[in-house]
């Protein structure tokens, strides 16, 4: 089972009533979390967990691969899965909100 650790955790909570894209994300994130970076490869991340679930205007979106600075990610909306909102209700990082 993968674990989740604060930014996870604000991550999924930022996806918890609504798609959010990545800009949308970053705002809802306590400030100094998590710099773009490190924000698009948690995302990346909680969606191969499944934990969010991704889409663009056109369909399911699908993350690029191999480009240099990283996948391109702002054409796409993200969610939490069931899965997801058990990992995050669970979470000891949610306790006390």
């Amino acid at each position: 089972m993968n674990t989740l650790d604060a930014i996870d955790w604000e991550i999924l909570n930022a996806t918890a009533d609504d798609w959010e894209n990545v800009e949308q994300i970053a705002q809802m994130l306590p400030a100094g979390l998590a710099n773009h970076d490190t924000l698009t490869r948690r995302i990346l991340r909680l969606v191969e967990w499944g934990l969010l679930e991704s889409r663009s205007e056109e369909g399911h979106f699908i993350p690029a691969t191999g480009q240099k600075n990283g996948p391109d990610i702002r054409g796409a909306w993200f969610a939490m899965t069931p899965k997801g909102r058990a990992a995050w209700a669970s979470s000891e990082h949610g306790t006390g909100i």
